[in-house]
């Protein structure tokens, strides 16, 4: 199958453009960036929502410790108990421009309850690694529950 460029269509594109003042171009410009934003948060949930196979509750051993991986993405590392008091590595991927999750995880410091959604990763074969990683995909701040006497 040949893939054909319509060029007249392309040439009344640029000429409707041509025709904006750049008041209208700035604005039809910015509409368009909001509109790639959204979908991608969007693409971002569905692909988190596709991930999340497993909730794990987790109190935390030491505050979260903010890194940078090769791509830019902020990543959370956890270390904490579960539930049934082992221990366990918890790695947290922030979406690329929310500031809310910025104010969230400033909170994620010792002795936080938190019910992490995500799945289990073992070691990549050849590197050292003591044992599986929670990858999380969503962070929640667990309430606490007590068991009367």
């Amino acid at each position: 199958m040949a893939f054909k460029l319509d060029f007249a269509a392309l040439n009344r594109e640029l000429d409707r453009r041509a025709a904006l003042s750049p008041e209208e171009r700035a604005a039809e410009d910015e509409l368009e960036a909001a509109n790639r934003r959204a979908d991608a948060a969007a693409a971002d949930d569905r692909r988190r929502d596709e991930l999340s196979r497993e909730t794990v509750r987790c109190t935390l051993l030491a505050d979260a410790d903010l890194r940078y991986d090769w791509a830019g993405t902020r990543t959370y590392h956890l270390r904490g108990v579960d539930e049934t008091g082992a221990d366990m590595a918890a790695r947290y991927a922030a979406p690329d421009g929310d500031d809310q999750v910025d104010e969230q995880l400033a909170m994620l410091c010792r002795g936080a309850l938190l019910d992490l959604a995500g799945f289990w990763e073992g070691p990549e074969r050849g590197r050292a690694c003591r044992g599986y990683e929670f990858q999380a995909q969503r962070i929640a701040f667990a309430e606490e529950t007590t068991a009367s006497a």
